[in-house]
């Protein structure tokens, strides 16, 4: 308390006094709760932060334990999160003191820890100071520290927030209010996390799904290019050799029968081209047996002669062999986007190329058609069930690959696709 007298003299007497009070122990304290409760919003912005970056369970524990030993000065912070049933361990991290064999030796029981019982039955923070932190605080009252605040994490109990510290009862309180603060954040942030994790997981298992439909798909595919190719392609051989035998054994006089034999044999060496070209498309037999290289060789001279367009290729041969799944979706990258010229591009000209590129195979196919824009192109794919660039997104995510569209109405398409080396792919077995 201060005091201040202030006067008018007249003569000796004192006509007057004011006496002005200020309480500065009052002024003091509000200026201490403004500096606590600024620091606590800054502590709590800054987890908050860490949070929101975090994409994992076991990363938001190790950013939680980190930002809560720096926010309460902590000898030791532990996050522990049970499972599902709340009855056995899940994930746990700890920074400082706390770092002791309890990670690993007490997965199976930290469920019947008495401290974990304590904030159960407490529905809310357990506080303990002295010989208190030893006798209670189970496997972390071992560590040696004083003082011991810990407070549920979520409504349920999904786990728990643990602070050790040399403190007092009174300061180990105050604390409590900030400590379930940042209880609720981790609590959001886990769910958050959880919910991350099997969007991935879900995510994976229909890449995976994918890959095994779209080896099924190519299985069934080399199946039946090689019935055509041997079973039918046989047996028209073999109706190619009797209308040979059948046509020399007709008397030259047999005009008719001549013609009509000849429009047969053509009708016959029409479907057999058919049939081969067929059998190619299903799965070209080079691809199996001689590589990727020879296999989009033989497929530009096709494709120049189906459609007349101007190809030119720049096949790097010493690309070598190839994973087949790796062979396979090129080829069938490259053949959907040279089919999507055709259909839609009006273009003139053709660039196909496959080299490597450092660790990566890099393919690209280019056209000075009309091009498009494909942010729209790829939610038409969508809504209205074009699945062709889609497709080629879909094969190169399955090999973990990348895929780049340039393209601008009236300007061309350029698709470049880089494909690791490596096998790194789960669908790959």
């Amino acid at each position: 308390m201060k005091m201040d007298f202030g006067g008018e003299k007249r003569g000796e007497k004192i006509a007057g006094a004011l006496v002005v009070t200020t309480d500065v122990t009052e002024q003091h304290q509000t200026e201490m709760a403004l500096r606590r409760r600024n620091r606590e919003l800054q502590a709590l912005y800054s987890l908050t932060s860490a949070l929101a970056r975090a994409r994992s369970v076991e990363k938001v524990l190790a950013v939680t334990t980190e930002q809560t030993a720096s926010a309460f000065s902590a000898e030791g912070v532990a996050a522990v999160l049970l499972d599902e049933s709340r009855k056995t361990f899940a994930h746990g991290a700890a920074q400082g003191t706390t770092k002791i064999p309890w990670i690993e030796a007490q997965k199976t029981n930290l469920a019947n820890d008495p401290l974990l019982r304590a904030i159960h039955a407490a529905s809310g923070a357990v506080v303990l100071t002295g010989t208190e932190v030893q006798a209670r605080g189970g496997v972390w009252g071992q560590t040696g520290a004083t003082g011991l605040v810990a407070v549920p994490v979520g409504q349920r109990l999904i786990g728990a927030l643990i602070v050790l510290c040399a403190s007092e009862q009174a300061t180990l309180t105050a604390n409590v209010r900030l400590l379930s603060l940042f209880a609720q954040q981790v609590s959001v942030a886990v769910e958050n996390a959880r919910s991350l994790e099997q969007m991935a997981r879900t995510r994976t298992q229909l890449r995976q799904l994918t890959g095994q439909i779209v080896q099924a798909q190519e299985e069934e595919r080399r199946r039946i290019a090689r019935e055509l190719h041997d079973e039918m392609g046989q047996a028209l051989m073999v109706l190619k050799l009797n209308l040979a035998v059948l046509e020399s054994a007709l008397p030259d006089q047999a005009t008719a029968l001549h013609e009509q034999l000849g429009d047969s044999h053509a009708l016959l060496e029409s479907t057999m081209e058919e049939i081969r070209e067929l059998a190619l498309e299903l799965r070209p037999a080079a691809l199996d047996d001689l590589g990727l290289v020879p296999a989009l060789r033989g497929y530009v001279d096709r494709f120049i002669k189906r459609t007349g367009l101007d190809v030119t290729s720049d096949l790097d041969a010493t690309i070598g062999r190839l994973p087949e799944r790796m062979e396979t979706a090129l080829y069938r990258i490259i053949q959907e986007a040279m089919t999507n010229i055709v259909r839609h591009a009006a273009a003139r000209h053709v660039q196909v190329t496959l080299r490597t590129d450092g660790d990566e195979v890099y393919a690209c196919v280019a056209d000075d058609g009309r091009g498009f824009d494909p942010a729209q192109r790829l939610k038409a794919a969508v809504t209205e069930g074009r699945m062709g660039l889609l497709g080629i997104q879909e094969r190169a995510a399955l090999l973990l690959g990348r895929v780049k569209i340039t393209a601008a109405p009236g300007e061309g398409t350029r698709i470049e696709i880089w494909l690791p080396r490596r096998k790194r792919n789960p669908c790959e077995g």
